[in-house]
């Protein structure tokens, strides 16, 4: 395996957690395969990505996603995002965060893409 992109679907979204490529794999195209590969399994839902990594942006802009205000989101996504929010906060977490800001990140932007 050397990329994964968990997904959480309900009646008309598909949330997609962040995507994840081994780092000797990067830049070869497996986020795009990936990207394919949900969009043509899930051709009747809307689909919501929040991601720092400008490699998202970029792959996002690739298959047609808007990028979006969070106050622009629908409710259910909004709702996605804190229950999401909640369950990632505990200490691993805090921790791994603190060593990882010195990584070069973007800011946390929102993508759908609408059918």
């Amino acid at each position: 395996m050397v990329g994964v992109c968990g997904v959480e679907k309900n009646k008309d979204w598909l949330m997609l957690h962040p995507f994840v490529v081994l780092e000797k794999y990067q830049g070869k195209g497996i986020g795009s395969l990936l990207m394919e590969n949900i969009i043509k399994h899930n051709k009747r839902k809307n689909i919501f990505i929040g991601s720092q990594n400008p490699a998202v942006a970029k792959i996002t802009t690739k298959y047609g996603f808007k990028t979006v205000r969070t106050i622009a989101l629908p409710l259910i996504v909004k709702l996605y995002l804190l229950t999401f929010t909640i369950d990632s906060i505990n200490i691993r977490f805090i921790r791994a965060l603190l060593e990882k800001r010195s990584m070069p990140r973007g800011q946390f932007r929102c993508f759908i893409k609408v059918i």
